[in-house]
C-alpha cells in the first residue's frame, strides 16, 4: 500500500510503500475513502505541534473514514464490508499510531464507529475531530438547549459547524466574524444576524 509520512518537523511529506497492516487482537483494517487535513495535521508539519506526536516518523490522517477489509480474530461487532470512521481515543489514528493519509490504516475497534449510509465518507471523516471539537463546544462545554441565545465568534470550518450544531439543538444563533464571505452561508445554515 501507499502512505504519506511525516517524518519530522518543517520536512515534507514522504510518499512511502509498504505492506498491508494486518489485524492483531481488537483491530480491524480500515480501507480509506476520506481523510481530512485538519490544522493540528498543519501544526505536525509545520513545527508547532510536532511534540504532541507520540512518535516519528508517522503516517498523519486523524480526521478518516473507510470501509473494514479486514478484523482481528477476536472482533465480533465489526465485519469486513462496514462502513466506519475512526474518532480519538488512546490509539489514535494520526497522532499515536499510523492514520488514514494511506491506502489502508491499522485501528483499535474502539475507536471505530459504524456509519448510516446516509453519511457518505467526506461527512464521517470531518465530523471525527471538526465536528466532535465544535459539539463537544457548543453542547459539552456550552450546555446549550432548545430556546437559548448563542454567540459564535468566527465562522470558519469549526465556527459554521458549531453554529449549525446550535440552530439545530433549537437555539437562536448570532455570529461575528470580519470575513463577509461566509455570511451568506452562515445564514442560509440558520444564523439570525452576523457583524
Amino acid at each position: 500500500m501507499k502512505a504519506w509520512q511525516l517524518t519530522g518537523a518543517n520536512e515534507p511529506l514522504r510518499r512511502i510503500e509498504r505492506e498491508d497492516p494486518r489485524p492483531g487482537p481488537g483491530q480491524a483494517v480500515v480501507a480509506v475513502r476520506a481523510a481530512g487535513i485538519c490544522h493540528s495535521d498543519v501544526g505536525f508539519v509545520d513545527g508547532t505541534l510536532t511534540p504532541m506526536l507520540a512518535k516519528l516518523p508517522l503516517v498523519l490522517g486523524h480526521e478518516v473514514a473507510g470501509v473494514v477489509a479486514e478484523v482481528g480474530p477476536d472482533v465480533s461487532d465489526l465485519q469486513p464490508g462496514d462502513r466506519v470512521a475512526a474518532f480519538g481515543d488512546q490509539l489514535a489514528p494520526g497522532w499515536s499510531i499510523d492514520g488514514g493519509f494511506a491506502d489502508k490504516f491499522l485501528g483499535q475497534v474502539t475507536g471505530l464507529m459504524k456509519l448510516p449510509d446516509a453519511v457518505d465518507f467526506v461527512q464521517a471523516a470531518t465530523a471525527t475531530d471538526a465536528g466532535q471539537t465544535a459539539y463537544g463546544a457548543v453542547m459539552g462545554a456550552g450546555k446549550l438547549r432548545a430556546g437559548e441565545r448563542i454567540g459564535i465568534i468566527g465562522l470558519g470550518g469549526l465556527g459554521l459547524t458549531g453554529a449549525r450544531i446550535a440552530v439545530l439543538a433549537g437555539a437562536q444563533v448570532y455570529a461575528a466574524d470580519p470575513k463577509r464571505a461566509t455570511w451568506l452561508l452562515a445564514k442560509q445554515r440558520g444564523v439570525l444576524e452576523i457583524v
